[in-house]
């Protein structure tokens, strides 16, 4: 029985990972290592069980997961919208990054549920990988963060510098619509300050609210 058990157990450490479909995501995407996007060359993003595979500027392009070295999870804001990133760094000094943008670079609404399925699938099936030595990290750079979160303490004290003067000094319908506009763009401020912490995560933990 022991010895049965353990061949049982062996078998099952020794059986390849159920393989998955490769599907592909409309997604466009910037090549290179710049982290200050220029040009989006790629529209259309495939995932496979192995790694990732896309048309560029240079023609067909792939890499293997056990040449990707670091997956970064970010968010910024256009306007009042917001954008969600992924980049996707490789060991050779290139790399991907995609986001919920249409083909002008803007937030667009029609691309986020293909964004979300992307990375959702993409971290699913690295999650199914040996471990390896990919880093995941979400967020700002700290200093990045600490600009942000000093801004947003600067608006605040202006909408409540706002609310002041409407409730003692200039009261009615004008004053509170000033508030009320306040209030309207500090909402995604203060959104994306409790969003964009840095941190790091796993792949099969992502943080939900950077797939907004």
């Amino acid at each position: 029985m022991g010895g049965a058990a353990a061949f049982w157990d062996i078998a099952m450490v020794a059986a390849p990972a159920p393989v998955g479909r490769p599907q592909t995501y409309d997604l466009r995407a910037a090549e290179g290592p710049k982290r200050f996007l220029v040009k989006l060359t790629v529209s259309g993003i495939t995932v496979s069980d192995d790694g990732l595979a896309w048309t560029g500027a240079n023609g067909p392009d792939s890499v293997v997961f056990a040449n990707i070295a670091a997956i970064h999870l970010g968010a910024g804001l256009i306007g009042q919208a917001t954008l969600d990133t992924c980049r996707i760094e490789f060991a050779d000094g290139g790399g991907l990054v995609t986001a919920d943008w249409g083909a002008n670079g803007l937030p667009d609404d029609k691309q986020l549920p293909i964004y979300r399925a992307f990375v959702r699938d993409l971290h699913a099936r690295l999650a199914a990988q040996p471990s390896g030595a990919i880093r995941f990290t979400a967020g700002f750079p700290q200093w990045r963060y600490n600009v942000l979160c000093g801004a947003a303490v600067c608006l605040g004290l202006m909408w409540v510098a706002a609310l002041v003067v409407m409730l003692f000094l200039a009261p009615g319908l004008e004053g509170l619509g000033i508030v009320i506009a306040g209030a309207f763009l500090l909402f995604p401020v203060a959104k994306l300050v409790l969003n964009a912490a840095p941190r790091d995560y796993t792949p099969d933990d992502l943080p939900e609210a950077l797939l907004s």
